[in-house]
């Protein structure tokens, strides 16, 4: 239980937002971006994780973003934990048109111990956005994406509610001070749809390339925290 609250934290820290059939474009000038992340467990999951299964409780999280054409935007989510070895890890790729923010494919990977998986999901019948794009997605909405929006996530599509907690804030990231904005995601109970139970919070920072500089995933276990500690790109 412990493992799956683990790895589908980590698919929905990055899978938050993403609405269905609106175009959006992308920020001037962007080609490539890699942020790089702290993550941990908080709260009875990270007990849980210590005492009784010795899973991890912190390690490292990468976004990459590949601009490949005016049409396919490659995002790639890969996952690595403090007890992990060199070959171990959890990548979630998925293509996407960024024209119309369209998901084309999802692919999953896990190289675990003795496991190796990769499944791939072919969505270009379906008008949606997956998880990770939808994060993507979300941090160039004008008016800070508030509002009903869906999200896919296992073959399953969730009504979400995306609103502005609180004004501006100051963080401190690598040293510096910057304006974040905080925004709140949470499921919508709606008849004959999905819903989703967790609760999420992201902070962005106020400006063009709103970089999500933390990201927080709430359940009943406890919490996943992500934190950015670094970014190349060429934005």
């Amino acid at each position: 239980m412990l493992r799956r609250f683990l790895v589908g934290s980590l698919l929905v820290m990055v899978s938050m937002g993403g609405s269905i059939g609106l175009a959006q474009e992308l920020p001037p000038g962007l080609r490539s971006q890699e942020l790089h992340y702290r993550w941990r467990l908080e709260g009875l999951s990270s007990v849980l994780a210590r005492l009784l299964t010795r899973l991890p409780t912190t390690g490292d999280a990468v976004i990459a973003l590949d601009l490949v054409s005016s049409d396919r935007l490659e995002v790639a989510f890969t996952g690595t934990s403090e007890k992990a070895a060199p070959d171990e890890y959890w990548k979630y790729e998925t293509e996407v048109d960024p024209g119309a923010w369209r998901s084309l494919r999802v692919t999953e990977t896990l190289h675990y111990k003795k496991k190796h998986k990769t499944k791939t999901v072919e969505l270009t019948d379906l008008e949606v956005i997956d998880v990770l794009s939808g994060l993507q997605r979300l941090r160039y909405l004008p008016n800070d994406g508030s509002g009903r929006h869906l999200i896919w996530s296992n073959r399953k599509v969730y009504p979400v509610a995306v609103s502005t907690a609180g004004t501006r804030e100051r963080r401190e990231v690598n040293g510096a001070g910057v304006t974040v904005r905080h925004l709140a995601i949470r499921g919508i109970k709606e008849p004959g749809q999905n819903y989703w139970k967790a609760r999420a919070e992201l902070w962005l920072t106020d400006d063009e390339a709103a970089v999500p500089v933390e990201i927080v995933f709430h359940q009943a276990l406890g919490r996943l925290r992500m934190t950015l500690v670094g970014l190349v790109g060429d934005e």
